[in-house]
C-alpha cells in the first residue's frame, strides 16, 4: 500500500472503534457530540471529491449542523434523552451520502431529533432510518403531500389502459400501473406511479385493487391532462380503442402514519 492509502488505512481504525465499537459514546453521553461524530465520518466522503464539490457539502454540513442545534434548543431540558443506538448509528451513516439532497436530510434531522425527543421517542423505530435512505426526493414530496392531505384517509386511485375496443387487448406500457387522482408539479404520473410502489414495498402505503371509497371517480382519473395526451396519441394512430379500467383505493396505513409523522415534523 502508498502512503496514502496507509493512511487512509490509519484514520479508519481510529473511527471505526470510536463510533461502532464504543457505541456512539460520545453521542450518548452529549447529544452535541453526534453532529462531531457526523463530521468525523464527512471528513472519510470528502477525500475523494472535487473540491468544488467539498466546498458545497461542508456548507451543507453546516446547515444541517445549525438547524440540528435550533431544534435541540426548542426541547426543554428535561425532555431531552439519550438517543437509541440502533437509530443514531445507522442514521448517521446514511446520513452522510445524503447532505445534499434537501428533502431527505430534512427527514433524517426530524428522525434525529424526535429520537433524542421524550415526548416523542417512543413512536421512532429503528427501520425508519432504512425507509428514508432509500426514499428520494420525489418519494419525500409525494408522501408528505398526500399524509398533509389524507392522513388515513382514503386515496382516490384507478388503474388504466388504453384498450382496442370490443376486446380484451391493451398496450401495457402506455399508462402507469397506478394513478390518483392529485397532481403534483414537475412529476409525472408515471414517477408518481413509481414512488407508490416504492412506499407499498417500503410498507408505508396499502395499494388496493379493484376498490373504491363510495361511488366511482375512474372518469376523473380518466380526464387527467398527461392521460389524455396520452391516449390521444394512440388514438391517432388507432381510432379503434378507448380508455378501460377500475376504480382503486391507497391510503397510509397505521405504520405509514407513525413513520410520516415522525420523519416530516
Amino acid at each position: 500500500m502508498n502512503k496514502f492509502t496507509d493512511k487512509m488505512v490509519e484514520e479508519t481504525a481510529k473511527l471505526i472503534p470510536e463510533i461502532y465499537e464504543d457505541g456512539l459514546k460520545p453521542a450518548v453521553q452529549e447529544t452535541g457530540g453526534i453532529i462531531a461524530t457526523l463530521f468525523g465520518l464527512v471528513n472519510h466522503v470528502l477525500m475523494y471529491k472535487p473540491k468544488t464539490w467539498i466546498i458545497k457539502y461542508k456548507l451543507k454540513a453546516q446547515k444541517f449542523e445549525e438547524e440540528y442545534k435550533n431544534r435541540m434548543d426548542a426541547i426543554p431540558e428535561e425532555f431531552r434523552g439519550d438517543p437509541d443506538i440502533n437509530v443514531v448509528g445507522p442514521l448517521l451513516e446514511s446520513l452522510k451520502y445524503n447532505l445534499d439532497e434537501d428533502k431527505i436530510r430534512e427527514m433524517f434531522l426530524n428522525l434525529l431529533v424526535n429520537s433524542i425527543d421524550n415526548r416523542k421517542s417512543a413512536s421512532v423505530h429503528p427501520s425508519y432510518v432504512s425507509i428514508v435512505s432509500k426514499m428520494n426526493s420525489t418519494d419525500a414530496t409525494i408522501l408528505k403531500c398526500l399524509y398533509e392531505r389524507y392522513k388515513g384517509n382514503y386515496i382516490k386511485a384507478g388503474k388504466i389502459n388504453v384498450t382496442l375496443i370490443g376486446t380484451n387487448q391493451f398496450y401495457s406500457d402506455a399508462l402507469p400501473e397506478w394513478i390518483i387522482e392529485d397532481e403534483f408539479i414537475g412529476i409525472s404520473i408515471f414517477e408518481i406511479s413509481e414512488t407508490l410502489i416504492r412506499l407499498q414495498n417500503f410498507g408505508v402505503l396499502t395499494l388496493m385493487f379493484d376498490r373504491s371509497a363510495g361511488g366511482s371517480y375512474l372518469e376523473i382519473i380518466k380526464g387527467k391532462r398527461e392521460v389524455q395526451d396520452i391516449f390521444n396519441r394512440y388514438k391517432t394512430n388507432n381510432s379503434n380503442v378507448e380508455l378501460k379500467g377500475n376504480d382503486c383505493i391507497i391510503y397510509i396505513n397505521d405504520f405509514g402514519k407513525n413513520f410520516a409523522k415522525v420523519v416530516l415534523t
